[in-house]
């Protein structure tokens, strides 16, 4: 019997978070694997930071959302740390099929406030650990 094809854990992700009309209304389909040129902020940018084969069939995967908000004003760094809150509340809800993946079970860790250096741009770092089937 072959091993299966475990798919991309980024994409499976990105899918996913698309699909949570909580989060879809605070950052629209500004879902990303990195920044686009012009963009429109909020957004999200997803990075995979690792992933571990547990079993042939089953795949753990860190990956990293980095929240970017509108701006760094005292509301909008407020506004970011409301897309965070979403952000790690659906994690919870990201079990599924999605991409040709089944995510059976999804976590947020750290949320950790990591502002521009240049823009001084509002950016949280949220870790999401997902177990992919």
């Amino acid at each position: 019997m072959p091993t299966p094809v475990i798919h991309d854990p980024v994409v499976a992700v990105r899918t996913a978070l698309v699909a949570q009309p909580s989060l879809t209304a605070l950052v629209a389909q500004r879902i990303y694997y990195a920044i686009p040129s012009g963009p429109t902020y909020p957004l999200l940018v997803l990075t995979l930071i690792d992933d571990d084969e547990l079993r042939p069939e089953t795949l753990t995967a860190r990956v990293q959302c980095d929240v970017w908000g509108a701006g760094g004003s005292t509301q909008q760094v407020i506004d970011a740390k409301a897309i965070v809150a979403v952000v790690r509340s659906v994690a919870r809800d990201l079990k599924g099929s999605w991409s040709g993946a089944t995510i059976s079970n999804a976590v947020a860790g750290l949320a950790i406030p990591s502002p521009d250096t240049e823009t001084s741009r509002a950016r949280f770092v949220v870790d999401l650990l997902v177990e992919l089937t």
